[in-house]
């Protein structure tokens, strides 16, 4: 998942099986859009954390596939291009390429369907 992020030009600190991507005002939007197309990931925004700071909360699986991980990729690309396209800074996204090497599917986005 982490290589997906890098190949669209956003990081998410941490090592842990969440990943926080810091969006800012455009969490809930993002978060919204990327359910319409069957990936729930829950928008953190204020009070809960500080404002300014409002991300999206992607939490890794080792139940998510290859397939699902690069389908959430592109979904994020799409919506992101769509709702947030500040969110690429001024090289725009890249396409998204595999997540995981053969044999590591542990490292997942977020519920997508099938």
């Amino acid at each position: 998942m982490r290589r997906v992020l890098e190949g669209l030009g956003l990081s998410a600190p941490g090592r842990d099986s969440i990943l926080p991507l810091r969006l800012g005002p455009k969490t809930l939007p993002v978060a919204e859009a990327l359910l319409g197309r069957g990936f729930y990931v829950a928008g953190i925004r204020a009070p809960t954390v500080p404002p300014g700071t409002e991300r999206l909360r992607i939490a890794l699986s080792a139940a998510h596939s290859t397939e699902q991980i690069e389908a959430f990729g592109q979904a994020l690309r799409s919506t992101l291009s769509e709702v947030a396209p500040e969110a690429f800074g001024t090289g725009g996204p890249e396409p998204v390429t595999s997540a995981e090497p053969e044999g590591r599917a542990c490292a997942g986005s977020v519920g997508g369907r099938p």
